[in-house]
């Protein structure tokens, strides 16, 4: 009799095992399928019916981000459509930019003070002329001041020389010698003016600042 109690205590303790081993395999797998069905769904903050895969309804600054770090040359930057969907945009149509308004002299009196003159090579600082005028260091309220900003403004970013790439557009080359005309990796000008040059409305140079 002790023999066929035993027996029936260890059977029903083997088919308990067996069915908690089932209930556990049921478990596991509608773990999966709501896993798998929320990281394909559709997310909404402040709204029921989000339309894209993350979508965020505030009434001001919906989106923050801290810790960011800074970016590479290559990268590209965030922009919004007018729904506010977020794309990527590539940085070329903004990483150039034209340089300060600035007097190349053709002969040599009066000359700037970012222009030095020796053999008949003029010599033009042209990141000095950037790095002053962008950093509006004659801005001081003085009687002697050639810049000014708004009462709240604060600063325009002034870049490293060696941060940037820098390109004559153009020249009027019936005063600039096209033959002496350069511009160093680090935005010094240098360039001579042709003996039979004639000033006019056309003399000037364009000037533009790439980053790299």
């Amino acid at each position: 009799m002790m023999k066929k109690i035993l027996f029936k205590i260890i059977r029903n303790t083997s088919d308990y095992n067996s069915k908690t081993q089932m209930m556990k395999n049921i478990f596991t797998a509608a773990i999966i399928l709501l896993t798998t069905a929320s990281i394909s769904a559709q997310v909404g903050i402040g709204t029921a019916n989000p339309t894209n895969t993350f979508h965020v309804v505030s009434t001001a600054n919906p989106v923050r981000f801290e810790g960011m770090q800074t970016g590479a040359a290559a990268d590209r930057v965030v922009v919004s459509d007018t729904n506010g969907v977020f794309k990527l945009a590539p940085v070329a149509s903004l990483n150039y930019f034209y340089a300060p308004s600035m007097v190349l002299p053709t002969v040599n009196a009066n000359l700037p003070a970012y222009t030095t003159y020796n053999a008949g090579t003029f010599t033009v600082d042209l990141y000095a002329v950037y790095s002053n005028e962008y950093g509006l260091t004659a801005s001081t309220p003085t009687a002697t001041r050639s810049s000014l900003k708004n009462p709240t403004g604060t600063t325009l970013p002034v870049l490293g020389a060696s941060a940037l790439e820098y390109f004559v557009i153009y020249f009027d080359n019936t005063v600039f010698d096209p033959n002496t005309i350069a511009v160093s990796d680090t935005g010094i000008l240098t360039y001579q003016v042709l003996p039979s040059a004639v000033v006019t409305e056309k003399t000037f140079m364009n000037i533009v600042f790439k980053i790299k």
